[in-house]
């Protein structure tokens, strides 16, 4: 079984894939134990490198890809994306990628057959390899989480873990068709790679900013997020406890949930987070979070920390109960307490509220990290750092 890792590593050096050791699982059970020094506390269990600045030695030399395996005969395999071989993967994961990908094949076109694997997470995950064409520049494909629900890209600077490698779960990476060729990534996929307005048109739920004269004054939106910022419920970006994800929150909900325009997000975010963050992020850092947060691929509603007009399940369901609540000469919240004997559909109301309420809080959160192999950027956003052993710097 060790043995065809090295095979396989041999392989992929062959056709000009960088390679890389990766940890592996000592031991299944209800956490699969890593490898490395945090064991069964790892978070990326089996999927990242053994070896330090990873990146820059990468390599496809036989020889120094045989000397690691002699050194650790059962290392996982990975494989860095980019390069000369100019590979790009995109990471299918389970029904909700599998259903992104049809919405987006229908519009645009079925992608092309390529090499693909499916991976051992559960719910299924499959790996399709793409090239791409020397026409296109390939720095402007980034790793990124969620170019579509459920569908994420490794790029320039990422890996993948490749068959026969063994998941966490204790299932084996393999290959779907192993004959097949790289094909090279279609245009619309590079642009949807590439262009955060075309991410946000295919992944946004929401539609887009309301405009000025449906929002309640600005001076009170503002004073909200002023609320929200001193309250403690927006946590500051500490380096090493996912600090970027904590800043790219913060940003959304001063632009996503108080619908303020970016000039004025950027001078709250300047003046009462960037002060409690470790270190201080810079102008150009906030900036871009800022940017970011316009775009934002999470499933927020614009004005989802005041009240605007909300077509999504949860926004509907509240307006209803306000009009309900009118209707009764009170609030939503007495409708939602009130007793059956006392109003007819009181029952129906709590339960509105009750959803309302846990969608709202969910939205203030930040979002997790759902990234399975731990090594791509937030959406939309380039500056995430990581240090040699790819930890978030942030």
């Amino acid at each position: 079984m060790a043995s065809e890792r090295l095979d396989a590593a041999v392989l992929y050096a062959t056709r000009g894939w960088r390679v890389i050791p990766l940890h592996y699982i000592r031991h299944f059970s209800e956490f699969a134990t890593c490898s490395c020094r945090h064991g069964d506390a790892c978070k990326a269990a089996g999927k990242h490198p053994m070896i330090a600045s990873w990146r820059k030695v990468a390599t496809t030399d036989v020889s120094l890809i045989r000397l690691w395996w002699k050194a650790w005969p059962l290392a996982n395999v990975g494989l860095l994306m980019g390069g000369e071989a100019r590979l790009v993967t995109i990471d299918i994961d389970g029904e909700e990628g599998r259903a992104s990908l049809a919405k987006l094949e229908a519009t645009n076109g079925p992608l092309p057959v390529t090499l693909a694997q499916v991976t051992g997470r559960a719910g299924g995950g499959e790996h399709r390899l793409f090239r791409v064409p020397t026409h296109l520049e390939i720095d402007r494909v980034r790793n990124r989480v969620k170019i579509a629900p459920g569908i994420d890209v490794r790029a320039e600077g990422g890996l993948i873990v490749a068959a026969p490698s063994i998941h966490p779960t204790g299932t084996r990476y393999r290959w779907i068709n192993d004959k097949q060729r790289v094909c090279v990534m279609p245009d619309w996929l590079f642009k949807l790679a590439t262009s955060p307005k075309a991410r946000q048109e295919v992944i946004s739920t929401h539609g887009s900013r309301p405009p000025e004269d449906k929002l309640p004054p600005l001076s009170e939106r503002a004073q909200k997020a002023r609320e929200e910022l001193v309250s403690g419920r927006v946590a500051p970006a500490i380096q090493g406890q996912n600090g970027s994800r904590a800043c790219l929150h913060a940003a959304i909900v001063l632009i996503r949930g108080c619908c303020l325009p970016p000039e004025v997000a950027y001078d709250l975010l300047w003046k009462l987070y960037n002060p409690l963050c470790l270190p201080p992020w810079s102008e150009q850092e906030l900036m871009h979070k800022i940017e970011s947060a316009e775009l934002s691929v999470e499933d927020v509603s614009w004005g989802y920390m005041i009240h605007v007009d909300d077509p999504s399940p949860s926004g509907r369901v509240y307006d209803a109960l306000l009009r309900e609540a009118q209707s009764f000469g009170t609030d939503a919240q007495t409708l939602a307490s009130a007793t059956p004997q006392t109003v007819h559909p009181v029952s129906v109301a709590g339960e509105a509220e009750a959803l309302y309420s846990a969608t709202r809080e969910t939205a203030r959160r930040p979002p997790p990290l759902d990234d399975e192999d731990g090594y791509a950027d937030d959406p939309g956003d380039d500056l995430t750092r990581y240090d040699e052993d790819g930890e978030e710097i942030r």
